[in-house]
């Protein structure tokens, strides 16, 4: 799944994943120790942070003695992609057609140019249809399993109002 339409990352994550990326694999201690020369930021934040990352699956934590280690979830690929979904976010109001837009107006592009244009436009949207059909085959999963376990209540006896609902 292209994780980039699931994952919104706040500009601290980001921050913290391009540090991630240049260090290596590092604690919250030092990550923390490198905000601070930047901005100032509480370690306890750093740490909350860390954690949310984590559980949005951006970082992976491993113990390392008595010292948790966070490295990065994503391949470098992804990051930057999330970084330039921030960026066309921020500068464009998150509108591609604008950033496409502005590219052919400063640019004049060749025929090979825009059938490589056509060729990424077309994937994308291939993208973005799995993208919504693993959404709505989830949505389905779920459904089916709220629907098995009130069958399974009314099987089971633990409704009791059931003489009072019209089943005609």
């Amino acid at each position: 799944m292209n994780k980039s339409y699931t994952i919104k990352p706040t500009d601290s994550e980001i921050e913290i994943l391009q540090f991630i990326r240049q260090h290596g694999p590092s604690s919250v201690h030092f990550i923390n120790d490198e905000l601070n020369r930047r901005k100032q930021v509480g370690k306890t934040t750093t740490l909350k942070i860390m954690q949310i990352m984590t559980e949005k699956g951006l970082l992976e934590r491993k113990e390392e003695g008595r010292k948790p280690i966070y490295s990065a979830a994503i391949q470098e690929q992804e990051i930057q992609n999330l970084l330039q979904g921030k960026f066309l976010e921020t500068t464009f109001e998150v509108s591609a057609m604008k950033l496409v837009m502005q590219a052919l107006g400063n640019h004049k592009a060749s025929p090979t140019e825009l059938e490589e244009l056509k060729a990424e436009i077309q994937q994308e949207m291939e993208h973005f249809r799995q993208y919504e059909m693993q959404q709505m085959q989830e949505e389905l999963r779920q459904w089916q399993q709220d629907l098995r376990e009130d069958v399974d209540m009314v099987t089971f006896g633990q409704v009791t109002h059931l003489d009072t609902i019209n089943l005609q």
